[in-house]
């Protein structure tokens, strides 16, 4: 479905969004890692490592020219929903096959207005979905490939300045832990920072954050629920929870389950637990004709987090794991 769509020679980019109770509306993506399509560009990379077809490497680069060349960030906000998607992107992909050149003067491009803004002035700094937490782990994942070196380690300077001034000051006791809007995307955005600079301070603020006992959990959504706490301290998995899941995406539901246990399954052998969620996906697509998923049926919804596309990466992600003749390692969406 996804591929199909970039086939297409003027693809549909837009989503339905369910604004109120029974009403919808369609929505134009934008460049974003959450709902857009550098989310999609992310999932077409592994595609065509995986499969190593021609028309998918036709696919990936035709999605890859389509990266703006003039960037500017006056307005938008750092988050995963924000405009720095395809920045979010090049730092995870490694080939940029015939769009090289393009590529890394884009980056180059977005460093320069980095450069320009005030960090100071952006709101939810602290927040992965909407605030400045993924660009801080973009940047770190710039500064060990070596790109732009010298230029990404002040801007992770500054950035964790700014972050380090935002939680250090605020109440954090009604933060809660999930990772999408609460302290787990800190802390694990603060244990990155700590590896670059090696600075004492973020690591006293981590163990100031991190719960002083093991915390209840009563929600595996990956955005709001304390799913975030596995991220950071694996552990089994409720197993009452898991069933109660009635979404597919890798925001609300499943999907952020089976990257966990794809994650751990060497470390907590959860082979057994990832076997069991993934037919249970399926068998339910089987019986109910679509995922569970917010989309209606003349217009799915192709988003990384919150659609189908989040689903197909993961499923290929679980491909990958059985492929050992390739030893493709494509990354949790837990850690972008």
């Amino acid at each position: 479905m996804v591929i199909n769509n970039i086939y297409d020679e003027y693809p549909i980019w837009s989503i339905p969004v369910n604004f109120k109770d029974s009403k919808w509306c369609l929505e134009q993506t934008g460049n974003d890692m959450y709902r857009g399509r550098a989310g999609i560009l992310l999932f077409m990379y592994y595609v065509k490592v995986l499969k190593d077809k021609s028309s998918y490497t036709q696919l990936y680069n035709k999605m890859l020219s389509a990266i703006p060349q003039s960037v500017s960030l006056s307005k938008t906000t750092f988050g995963l929903t924000g405009d720095i998607g395809y920045f979010i992107v090049l730092s995870i992909i490694e080939d940029y096959d015939t769009n090289t050149l393009a590529c890394l003067n884009y980056i180059k491009s977005v460093l320069t207005e980095l450069e320009k803004t005030d960090f100071a002035s952006v709101s939810n700094k602290s927040d992965y979905i909407n605030g400045l937490l993924p660009l801080i782990n973009t940047l770190v994942r710039y500064y060990r490939r070596g790109i732009e070196r010298e230029r990404v380690l002040r801007l992770v300077l500054s950035l964790g300045d700014t972050l380090y001034n935002d939680v250090s000051e605020r109440d954090n006791s009604n933060f809660g832990y999930s990772f999408g809007h609460g302290l787990s995307g800190v802390i694990f955005t603060l244990k990155n920072i700590y590896k670059v600079t090696r600075l004492k301070k973020y690591k006293e603020l981590i163990l100031q954050l991190v719960p002083r006992e093991k915390i209840k959990i009563h929600s595996l959504k990956w955005c709001s629920g304390e799913f975030g706490t596995l991220v950071n301290y694996p552990q089994s998995v409720p197993e009452g929870i898991v069933a109660s899941l009635d979404n597919d995406t890798f925001c609300h539901g499943s999907m952020a389950i089976i990257n966990f246990y794809i994650d751990y399954m060497k470390e907590m052998d959860t082979s057994m637990e990832l076997e069991s969620l993934l037919c249970s996906v399926v068998m339910n697509k089987s019986k109910e004709g679509e995922y569970r998923i917010v989309q209606t049926s003349n217009f799915p919804n192709f988003s990384l987090y919150t659609g189908v596309t989040g689903i197909a990466y993961t499923f290929l992600r679980y491909i990958a794991l059985n492929q050992n003749d390739k030893k493709i390692v494509i990354p949790s969406l837990l850690e972008i």
